[in-house]
This record gives structure tokens, C-alpha cells and sequence, in this order.
């Protein structure tokens, strides 16, 4: 019978916990839209803003924006180490083909893992 108790206990208290109502954290003060429109200053959604600072001059050609954007990227965001791991092949037969001996090398990770901005120095 005790047996029976220990384990309807946590069922009922598992049961109860998601029959109550969740609080009302933020049932008063500005909705999302009255935020949104507060800070763009009551424009319309659909209309684009203007910039906050002029495109720079001397630029006008839309890879050479791109590379600038990836070298401030390479400032901001450094990657990971990711060793580079090299082996020799011996010689040896594919089949009845000869295979020559050959040096190889490759990434240790499939791909860049990127690091926070001051996670790395």
C-alpha cells in the first residue's frame, strides 16, 4: 500500500502543476506595436527609413562593399582555431593499380566556428 502512495504522489503534484493557470507577467504597460511605434516615431512599418549614415563615398561598385564588410567582419569576429591535420599515404595497390606515396592534409572541423566579439584575442 506504501508502495502505492510513493508513486501516486509525484503524479498528482506532476498533474497539478499543469492545471494552474501561468501568471500574467507583463499584464500592463505598452503592447509591442505602441513600442515599435514610439520608437520610430509613429511611421509606417512599410516605409524604409532613412539611413542613420550616408553610404561611404568612393565605393560604388556592390563587391567591393562586400569585401569591406568581411574585412570589418574579420576585425569583430575572429575564428576559432581549427588545426589542420596532415598524414602521409604510403605506397600501396588500388586493385591491381599502383598508388604512389602522398602527403595529405585537411581541417579538423567540416567548418569555421566563429567566436564571439572579445571571446578570443
Amino acid at each position: 500500500m506504501r508502495i502505492w502512495i510513493k508513486r501516486l504522489i509525484p503524479v498528482v503534484l506532476l498533474l497539478s502543476g499543469c492545471a494552474t493557470q501561468p501568471p500574467e507577467v507583463l499584464s500592463e504597460g505598452p503592447t509591442m506595436r505602441e513600442i515599435y511605434q514610439a520608437t520610430v516615431g509613429g511611421a509606417n512599418p512599410e516605409q524604409s527609413p532613412e539611413p542613420s549614415r550616408p553610404v561611404q563615398a568612393g565605393i560604388t561598385d556592390a563587391s567591393a562593399r562586400s569585401q569591406a564588410a568581411s574585412t570589418r567582419q574579420g576585425w569583430y569576429f575572429k575564428a576559432l582555431p581549427n588545426p589542420t591535420l596532415c598524414t602521409h599515404v604510403f605506397a600501396h595497390f588500388a586493385g591491381a593499380q599502383p598508388v604512389p606515396p602522398y602527403d595529405t592534409c585537411w581541417k579538423m572541423y567540416d567548418s569555421t566556428v566563429w567566436a564571439r566579439p572579445g571571446e578570443v584575442r
